[in-house]
C-alpha cells in the first residue's frame, strides 16, 4: 500500500489522510481519529465501506443488474436502473415495514 504522507499529522491541514493500493484506489481514509476502509470486489468495483470490522455500507451486485444495499442494520434497499438510467429504489419503510418504490436520478455511491 502507498500512503499520501508517511507522517499522519502532515497528511493535510484539515487532518485528512488517504491511503491508496498499488492500483491507485483509495483503500483507507482517516479524518481526525476516525478510520474508514474501502473494500473492492474482484472486478475492481467498490463493494463496501468499513470502519474496522464494522460494516458502514455495502453494494452487492445482483443478477439482472440490480444492487442490494446493506448497512450496519442489514438490508437497506434494492436499487435497479431503468432504461433512462434512473435509479429505482425498493425499500422498507413505515412502522409495519411496507415496501416503498422511489425513483431517483443517477446516483454514485459516496464514501
Amino acid at each position: 500500500m502507498l500512503s499520501v504522507d508517511a507522517a499522519p499529522a502532515d497528511c493535510s491541514t484539515s487532518g485528512q489522510c488517504l491511503t491508496y493500493d498499488a492500483l491507485g484506489r483509495m483503500v483507507e481514509k482517516r479524518v481526525g481519529a476516525t478510520y474508514t476502509q474501502i473494500v473492492y470486489d474482484a472486478t475492481g468495483r467498490k463493494f463496501a465501506v468499513m470502519s474496522g470490522q464494522t460494516l458502514q455500507k455495502a453494494w452487492v451486485p445482483l443478477p439482472g443488474g440490480g444492487t442490494a444495499i446493506y448497512t450496519l442494520s442489514g438490508l437497506a434497499y434494492y436499487r435497479h436502473s431503468d432504461h433512462w438510467n434512473h435509479q429505482l429504489c425498493l425499500q422498507r419503510s413505515g412502522p409495519l415495514g411496507e415496501l416503498h418504490l422511489s425513483k431517483r436520478g443517477v446516483h454514485q455511491p459516496e464514501l
